[in-house]
């Protein structure tokens, strides 16, 4: 959808998994279609002889994906899929987060449905294309300093030059992950993968909440995305390294300004209700956001997501 990725094939998955509803589906579909336009597939491209040469080139995204739906056939889709990301694993963040968001919701559209393999090309063209290269972190910290570092980590001097100039946000992030003194300065959290997951959310929650930003909810959807794809990381605990050093750098890049006078609080809401709600917006990131809050809670159980949802419905 010109410079955007299409989030039709996303929504319909999580309204689905909200409802189990296909009618609910379709007429969200027919309002998608009525309200806004997907490019149309190029039909004369030139051929290209490897997936490598698609790395990053947007415009070979016709040509790459008759190289995925090719290597699909003779790899099988759950091998493609661990390939890609085991050989290009820093672009996880690419295009704000939906290489890796669109590729989850694709594999688990084609757990629920494995004829589904044509979803599963297009999002791994898409990853390939679409790819920008993100850079981690050595330094260590523990989840419950998380937001303290974040803190120092803003007041650095090699930050605070970069997010002052008048620049890009893709110029902010380029800049940030060239800087050698950012790089020894980010940190990643200790532990297990539940400690790094709880880590994030205990930062991202209140951030959302305060400034509704959208980098910073497609941080969490991009978390949620990195459990959709869990088994199919070499080293997932790493993935979620490279995640953390990713959106770390996002909201450094942004910088989310935004300040919400009220704040909602969800104890009184069920997550029967909540998925009622979010489930009924014609809102394509109200719909991911709700499916991947309530599917984090189910790994993690913090209470804060209900918040999340209540806040973006609201």
């Amino acid at each position: 959808m010109g410079s955007f990725i299409n989030h039709l094939p996303m929504a319909q998955l999580a309204v689905y998994r909200m409802t189990s509803d296909l009618d609910r589906v379709e007429t969200y579909s027919a309002y998608f279609a009525n309200h806004f336009s997907a490019d149309p597939l190029q039909s004369n491209y030139p051929a290209v002889d490897s997936i490598d040469t698609c790395i990053g080139q947007r415009d070979l995204y016709e040509p790459c994906l008759d190289l995925v739906k090719e290597a699909m056939v003779s790899q099988g889709v759950e091998q493609m899929v661990k390939q890609t990301l085991k050989t290009y694993p820093s672009g996880i963040s690419s295009g704000v987060f939906h290489t890796l968001i669109r590729l989850g919701y694709a594999m688990e559209g084609y757990r629920l449905e494995p004829e589904s393999t044509d979803e599963v090309a297009r999002a791994l063209a898409y990853y390939l294309t679409g790819y920008r290269e993100a850079k981690t972190f050595s330094r260590h910290v523990d989840a419950a300093a998380f937001s303290g570092e974040m803190e120092n980590l803003t007041a650095s001097a090699p930050v605070q030059r970069i997010i002052q100039s008048k620049s890009s946000l893709g110029q902010r992030l380029r800049a940030l992950y060239s800087s050698d003194e950012y790089l020894q300065t980010g940190f990643v959290v200790n532990g297990d993968e539940g400690e790094k997951a709880r880590g994030l959310l205990d930062h991202l929650i209140p951030l959302f909440n305060r400034t509704h930003d959208i980098v910073v909810l497609h941080c969490i959807t991009g978390l949620h995305a990195a459990f959709m794809l869990k088994e199919h990381f070499l080293d997932f605990e790493h993935a979620l390294d490279i995640l953390t050093a990713c959106i770390t750098t996002h909201i450094l890049a942004v910088m989310p300004r935004n300040r919400f006078d009220r704040v909602y609080d969800a104890k009184a809401h069920s997550w029967d209700a909540l998925l009622r709600k979010g489930s009924a917006s014609k809102d394509v990131h109200t719909l991911k956001l709700t499916y991947s809050c309530h599917q984090l809670n189910q790994l993690y159980s913090h209470a804060g997501l209900k918040d999340v949802v209540l806040n973006k419905i609201k």
